[in-house]
């Protein structure tokens, strides 16, 4: 007489371990995928928000300039945000470098503005990363 063995039981327990291990890396690959996107996400909005803070403090530059034409630059903090800003006087002429951060974010912007025509004029702007 022949001995029968649980062999079937013994494939059927493998078959499910190595199908969930499949399972377990498909999930865990989406996952990581899915974090990977939120975090360029996330970089992209943070980038967008530190362009806004360099546009709005190169505006409140140009308001401080029209204003008072003495005016040298400094700090400036709009909403999470901070600028950091020089001019620098070149006879009618205005160079105006702005440093804008929010966190590790980091934008710069170089302008060339006569504020002595008539109205102002823009005359140049550079913008680096």
């Amino acid at each position: 007489m022949m001995k029968t063995s649980n062999r079937p039981g013994a494939m059927l327990l493998i078959t499910v371990m190595i199908m969930g291990a499949v399972a377990l890396l498909i999930g865990m690959s989406l996952a990581l995928r899915g974090i990977g996107e939120m975090e360029m996400s996330f970089s992209s909005s943070q980038a967008l928000k530190t362009q806004a803070v360099l546009d709005g403090c190169m505006e409140e530059v140009l308001m401080q300039v029209w204003g008072d034409s003495s005016y040298r630059g400094g700090t400036i903090s709009l909403g999470e945000g901070e600028c950091v800003v020089t001019i620098i006087p070149e006879d009618d002429i205005k160079i105006v470098s702005i440093h804008a951060h929010i966190g590790k974010w980091e934008q710069t912007l170089q302008a060339r503005v006569d504020s002595e025509s008539i109205g102002m004029q823009l005359l140049e702007w550079r913008q680096g990363q």
